[in-house]
């Protein structure tokens, strides 16, 4: 008696087993993947001291990334998360600065002051640089209290560095 269609079609798919047996073998090689460069970061932390593997790292910079990018989005397992936290792994590179009191970075400009002769602090010399540079934005956007903005003066702050353009002019 010859296969119904039914028996057929059935033998020409591979059984939901074999496809759940293909899913678990896939599952069980990207966990191995994941443990590979897991070991790589343990040995990378024991050489460098930290978990902060640079992007240009091949592979494993790659995978330090993924690792932070899954965990923003909210799709790293919490066995990962807790594998990873459990070796010092940092979910953000940036730090954020502790907050300080105006007054505090009005008193290391008057240093700076001292030391260098005027209130120019370049923007990338650290926070005070910062500092210094969202004084003059407040100032530019109205939003510097008048205290400050008196305060600043008094110690010879210029809110611009660059002198106005002012047109050559000749003697008659």
């Amino acid at each position: 008696m010859p296969p119904s269609r039914r028996t057929l079609r059935r033998r020409t798919k591979p059984s939901q087993g074999l496809q759940d047996e293909r899913l678990g073998e896939q599952t069980n090689k990207l966990e191995e993947q994941w443990i590979v460069r897991f070991r790589e970061l343990l040995d990378y932390r024991s050489e460098h001291g930290s978990c902060d593997v640079p992007r240009r790292q091949g592979q494993l910079g790659r995978w330090v990334r993924r690792q932070r990018n899954a965990y923003v989005a909210g799709s790293l397992t919490q066995d990962r998360i807790d594998r990873l936290d459990g070796i010092g792994f940092k979910w953000s590179l940036r730090e954020l600065a502790p907050t300080v009191p105006w007054e505090t970075r009005f008193d290391e400009l008057v240093q700076y002051k001292e030391k260098h002769g005027d209130c120019n602090v370049p923007r990338n010399q650290g926070q005070l640089g910062a500092w210094v540079h969202n004084q003059r934005s407040a100032y530019s956007a109205n939003s510097l209290a008048q205290d400050r903005i008196d305060r600043l003066e008094g110690i010879g702050f210029k809110w611009k560095l660059k002198d106005s353009y002012v047109p050559w002019e000749t003697p008659l």
